[in-house]
């Protein structure tokens, strides 16, 4: 702590200064170095700062070239370092993926130099955590072509770094074996001891039972055993003794694994022990023995040997200086408590735990103590050692996890605990009022009403009393809401507001109070009682500017009611006050603003002050008001305040566009974002203000068609909302902004129907099938359409989504796509009943669109096959459309196409003859074909004419495949029909 208190001292002394000449005083000396124990010491923001500035010397000629080169090397690491602390473990593999790219072009660039041999060392380092950033991907993903994906990634990344590894291995020792020179000695060994290492971080994407894991982890053993046989007094062959047995562990030998963590705890024999049996090691040999002790506790307590584990984690603690001053440290100590679980010792785990909580109070190691405590809690053994406020907390940390019964349940321990004792109170409190929280996390209002009434009738005088009655005062509100016409609830919070009013008048809930009651009249729309009990607030006291915020609401809700009923003179009396009410709270908002630095009372005044300002424009835009050009002066700044919060954002774009457009001047509005996008084309700025310029754009050509279904103005229009659309979810598909997937279908939903217009598809229709026309204009809507589907279907399924995106690849003709999606869209949702060979009923009148997207479905097989000339998914294609035959009207259009197609795939996959037949049986089996009715007539006689002119022996006439549907289309009038029927039933396909 005293190193690392130490550089935060140095960097603020070198960073903080704005004078340039102070900040060069320091730099200079051993600059990069200094950014690298910065980095070692656990700040990279501070590192990230300091290569700042050594990189801003260059321009003056004042930086070292080494420097440069390392400050290279160590952004490399730092983008490491925050590719590991992204929570989605796919951007995570995708940005640790980028980082191993560039260290590779970066020891190519400097293939000579220290940096890229050190960055060469630690590339292992960065696979580890993309192996890991995988394992996890592939655990938590469902889809199978997804998790063949991920896993064929992964192979092809390490099956790369594998043969590179070699390769310099055999290079290094070939050139050693030949000359031994001493400076190949450290990068011979780094390679020879990263080898299995990556061998080892492979294996971690296969499941247990998989060859291929098994393969890779002998080979790493293997290699590991021949690391040491060269460098067995090396600090390296002692971590590579914990590789070993991890990957013994991961085969399954256990006892080998044991004994591998023993030989790396044996490390410590190579120092001195000093009288009080306590080795004396260094930091690095600390780590290498710390992390055997945590490894081996685990594996016995695997093996179920509790009392052996106990003592190999207790030995380490014992025989270590400051063996809990760091994270391997307290590791062992968490495994300790795990095994001391596992055995039954609850006690011994309690305190263990506390130990943890103790040594890392806010930390994750802190956090692991209290979850342990949390199993103590409701066993045999019960909380003996453990004070009622401990107990009280344990059980929120139970609660944050969803564990809520034993919360409960801990929390009732803890009254019982709390008996007599000085902080009874208090902690009767804290735990019915945590009971209370859990019950209406859980819709239980009822039942979070009596607890919280539990809380302050029982303990009037406990600190957090008056909290608990804020609490029941707004539970029994939602009950009053929920039951209308009982006023019991009513009157129950009444009496707890007036209980808080007067034994708490201190308390900030008691101005509260107030506003609940004027929230109760706004509720029943009584906006003048409202706005009464609002305006009862006294200057000073807590609540009063959200009492003037909610008057001048309330006044300006009555007026437009008025304005509704043509009563307008009475109407601007109470729009007067309803701007007066909104303007003096913003003023009090703002003094009250700049009199704190409370970030939670600021953020609750910011929110106030946003929802001022948007009533206020909302009465400027009414048309008896006619005010639209003060909009702007409100939302001045807005760009830059709301710059991270784009829902806020886009509600200022959109009262701005309103208001040009009010004024007759959109154009002004397309002027404003263009001059936005111009300024700075990556702001996040953009998508609010693009999203809102998009709908309106989209609803004036929509007018504007309806108008002229010619309309050129309406074209323009929606060039320009397709544009702008793209534009306003840009930022969710490069994971600048939080993705929002239903915002994302919204918009890929109108991008399709756009790309419908623009690429001249038939107004009656909105799928591919029978669409001979060429996607000329799927830049501007269907691709990034695709794009926006796959990103919402990322987080949140649905089956129209999947639908939509699977139509969209058919218009781009990306038919390999489009069956992929059709084939997990059917896995996920199916369609067939496999007794009966019939579609489900049920499931096709709650989801419609999934039988149109079964045809399509083959569509996109049968053009996949034509691409790829793939015999199988001819074959595949040609059973969905039998499937759609067998479930659809007779004369249907469904049915005509489902004919068609399969017609189509015989003839595509060269089965002539039989495309002949089955022409023939439909000629004769129909009155005219369709009649011209869907359009399939005359794509049935371009196909016999089509096949008039293949060649094919006549002998196979009268030949159809099986599951042509045949027997369905008619019944055998004579001989000749009844052999061929029975034919076509006993032709294998």
């Amino acid at each position: 702590m005293k190193f690392r208190s130490t550089l935060v001292s140095l960097v603020i002394l070198a960073l903080s200064s704005r004078a340039m000449a102070q900040t060069e005083a320091i730099l200079g000396r051993n600059d990069a170095a200094f950014a690298r124990q910065l980095l070692q010491a656990g700040y990279p923001d501070l590192t990230e700062g300091m290569c700042k500035v050594i990189t801003g010397l260059e321009k003056s000629g004042r930086a070292n070239p080494a420097d440069l080169i390392d400050v290279q090397a160590l952004s490399l690491d730092i983008n490491l370092e925050k590719a590991r602390s992204e929570s989605d473990p796919t951007k995570r593999k995708d940005l640790i993926a980028e980082v191993i790219k560039k260290k590779e072009e970066f020891v190519k660039a400097h293939a000579d130099s220290k940096q890229a041999e050190e960055t060469r060392n630690n590339l292992p380092d960065a696979y580890r955590l993309l192996g890991e950033a995988l394992t996890t991907a592939l655990k938590e993903e469902k889809d199978g072509p997804t998790i063949f994906k991920l896993r064929t990634e992964g192979e092809n990344t390490f099956k790369q770094a594998e043969e590179k590894l070699q390769e310099r291995f055999e290079k290094l020792k070939a050139a050693h074996d030949a000359d031994p020179p001493l400076d190949l000695d450290i990068p011979l060994m780094a390679a020879a001891y990263n080898l299995p290492r990556t061998y080892y971080f492979h294996s971690l994407l296969y499941p247990a039972d998989d060859s291929k894991k098994k393969d890779l982890l002998e080979r790493a053993i293997e290699g590991f055993q021949e690391f040491g046989l060269d460098y067995n007094d090396q600090l390296l062959n002692f971590e590579g003794y914990i590789y070993q047995g991890l990957c013994h562990k991961d085969l399954g030998k256990t006892k080998e694994a044991v004994l591998d963590f023993d030989d790396a705890i044996k490390l410590r024999e190579s120092y001195r022990r000093n009288a009080q049996g306590v080795y004396e090691l260094t930091d690095d040999a600390m780590a290498i023995v710390a992390t055997a002790a945590q490894q081996k506790t685990l594996v016995l307590t695997d093996r179920k040997e509790y009392a052996k584990a106990i003592e190999a984690a207790q030995e380490f603690v014992k025989s270590t200086p400051d063996p809990l001053g760091g994270p391997e440290g307290l590791a062992v100590l968490a495994a300790q408590a795990d095994a001391q679980v596992a055995s039954g010792d609850t006690n011994g785990a309690n305190a263990t735990a506390q130990m943890l909580i103790d040594k890392d109070p806010q930390g994750p190691w802190g956090a692991r103590g209290r979850e342990l405590l949390g199993k103590s809690i409701g066993g045999s053994a019960g909380p003996k050692n453990l004070s009622a406020a401990r107990i009280v907390k344990v059980a929120e940390t139970m609660a944050a996890n969803g564990d809520y019964e034993r919360a409960i349940q801990a929390c009732r321990e803890a009254i019982d605990a709390a008996r007599g004792a000085e902080d009874e109170a208090d902690v009767g409190v804290d735990a019915f009022i945590l009971i209370g929280a859990i019950y209406k996390q859980r819709g239980w209002l009822h039942e979070a009403a009596l607890a919280f009434d539990a809380a302050t009738e029982r303990y009037p005088t406990g600190e957090r009393a008056p909290d608990a009655l804020w609490g029941a005062v707004k539970i029994y509100l939602d009950l009053s809401r929920q039951e209308k016409g009982r006023s019991y609830y009513t009157k129950r919070s009444d009496a707890r507001m007036q209980t808080l009013a007067e034994k708490y008048p201190a308390s900030p809930y008691a101005a509260q109070a107030q506003l609940i009651e004027g929230q109760k009249y706004q509720d029943a729309q009584d906006w003048l009682k409202a706005a009464e009990n609002y305006q009862k607030l006294k200057p000073g006291s807590a609540g009063y500017e959200e009492g003037l915020l909610g008057a001048g609401t309330c006044y300006l809700q009555h007026a437009t009611n008025l304005l509704k009923e043509k009563k307008s003179d009475e109407a601007k009396i109470y729009l007067s006050n309803a701007e007066t009410g909104l303007k003096k709270a913003l003023a009090e908002i703002e003094k009250k603003s700049t009199a704190t630095l409370d970030r939670d009372l600021l953020a609750r005044l910011g929110s106030q002050a946003f929802g001022a300002k948007t009533t206020l424009a909302s009465l400027y835009l009414l048309n008896e008001v006619n005010r639209e050009s003060e909009i702007f002066p409100l939302f001045e700044g807005a760009d830059d305040k709301y710059a991270q919060e784009p829902d806020k954002l886009a509600i200022v774009w959109k009262f701005r566009i309103r208001a040009l457009q009010q004024q007759g001047k959109l154009d002004e509005a397309i002027g404003l974002l263009e001059a936005l996008i111009q300024k700075n084309p990556n702001t996040k700025n953009i998508g609010a203000a693009a999203g809102a310029l998009a709908r309106t754009l989209d609803q004036r050509a929509t007018e504007a068609f309806a108008k002229d279904p010619q309309s050129k103005q309406g074209n323009d229009f929606w060039e320009k909302a397709a544009r702008y659309y793209v534009l306003s979810v840009k930022g969710q598909l490069k994971g600048d902004e939080i993705a929002k997937p239903t915002e994302l279908a919204e918009v890929a939903d109108r991008l399709y129907v756009l790309g419908l217009h623009f690429n001249g598809v038939p107004d009656n229709m909105d799928s591919f099938l029978g669409w001979k026309g060429e996607a000329k204009r799927a830049a501007e809507t269907w691709q990034p359409a695709t794009e926006m589907y796959v990103a919402a279907l990322a987080t949140t399924p649905s089956y129209r989504t999947e639908i939509n995106l699977a139509r969209t690849y058919g218009f781009l003709h990306r038919w390999k796509e489009a069956s992929q999606v059709y084939a997990s869209l059917f896995d996920q949702e199916p369609l067939i009943n496999k007794a009966t060979g019939k579609f489900n009923g049920p499931t096709i009148a709650a989801k419609p669109q999934l039988l149109s997207a079964y045809l399509e479905w083959g569509v996109a097989e049968h053009q996949t096959a034509l691409a790829e000339n793939d015999k199988d998914r001819f074959i595949r294609a040609f059973g969905i459309f039998d499937v759609m035959l067998k479930n659809t009207e007779t004369d249907s259009k469904l049915w005509w196409q489902s004919k068609y197609y399969q017609v189509r795939n015989l003839v595509d996959r060269g089965e002539y003859d039989t495309a002949t037949v089955v022409i023939g049986s439909v000629e004769r089996t129909t009155n005219d074909y369709d009649q011209g009715k869907y359009g399939f007539k005359a794509l049935f006689l371009e196909m016999k004419a089509e096949l008039s002119k293949k060649n094919f022996p006549a002998s196979k006439a009268g030949m159809a495949p099986a599951g042509t549907n045949n027997d369905k289309e008619k019944k055998p009038n004579n001989d000749r029909d009844k052999k061929q029927n029975n034919d076509e039933d006993n032709k294998p396909h």
